[in-house]
Parts: structure tokens; sequence; C-alpha cells
């Protein structure tokens, strides 16, 4: 009896321990998605939504060849990356193509 008791309270299918390793899960998971100190080359400027994106997943540096004069939210239209209610700021960089 002693030994079932003991298996029982250690159980990973009781409810304490479910959730608490629902919650260790989650924690790793969560140190993953961040792109701190990352940065990101595209041939074309990001539209809002892919912008949001980039401020979302913590990029730190987003260089770009071209920019998209209809929807471009980085320094075409919008400058996304400035707004002072946001959580997080990146670096901005838009390179000239250079032809050989």
């Amino acid at each position: 009896m002693i030994a079932i008791d003991y298996l029982s309270a250690n159980s990973i299918y009781l409810k304490d321990n479910l959730i608490s390793n629902l919650i260790e899960k989650k924690e790793k998971e969560k140190e993953k998605y961040l792109l701190n100190n990352c940065s990101i080359y595209l041939t074309c400027e990001p539209c809002i939504m892919c912008s949001m994106a980039l401020l979302h997943s913590r990029i730190s540096n987003v260089f770009y060849l071209n920019k998209n004069e209809n929807f471009g939210s980085l320094g075409s239209i919008y400058k996304l990356h400035t707004l002072k209610k946001t959580n997080h700021r990146f670096n901005v960089y838009h390179l000239k193509q250079i032809n050989i």
C-alpha cells in the first residue's frame, strides 16, 4: 500500500503535476520564439503586418533593399519602428543596390 500511495502521489497524471509540467513546457517554448540580437535581410520593405510580426519577435536590425511605395511601413509610408507607444524598437537600414 505504501508503494501504491507513493506512486499515485507522484503520478504525472495528477492535476497538479499536469499543470506544473505544462507551465514548465510553456516557459521553455517561450524562450525560443524571441529573436533578440538577430538581424534580418529583406529584398523589399515589409508591409505593416510583417513589420508588426518583426516587432513582436523582438528583432534587433532590419536591412531591406527596395522600398515599397504602396505599403511600406519602415520608411516609405509609415515609420512603425519609431512609434513611442510600442514596447520594442529596432534599427532599420535601407540598402542601396550596387550594379557591378
